[in-house]
């Protein structure tokens, strides 16, 4: 018998939220500093993972690991 993963609950989104508060950035601070738009970060924070360039980005605008980003 197969069991069902359940599906991961989104970190990211927590992640990313403590990082900006740590900066003081607001999004749009963000999507100048890591070159990427708005509803990506939009639904980032909505909990929807972002492709691993744009995590890459994002953690490097932070100054942080890409690991710090997805909370591991």
């Amino acid at each position: 018998m197969i069991r069902k993963q359940k599906p991961v609950p989104p970190r990211i989104a927590k992640h990313l939220r403590r990082l900006l508060d740590q900066h003081g950035w607001t999004q749009e601070q963000l999507t100048d500093a890591a070159g990427v738009s708005q509803p990506t970060i939009s639904a980032m924070l909505g909990g929807t993972d972002p492709k691993l360039s744009t995590a890459e980005r994002i953690a490097d605008a932070f100054g942080v690991k890409i690991d710090d980003l997805l909370g591991r």
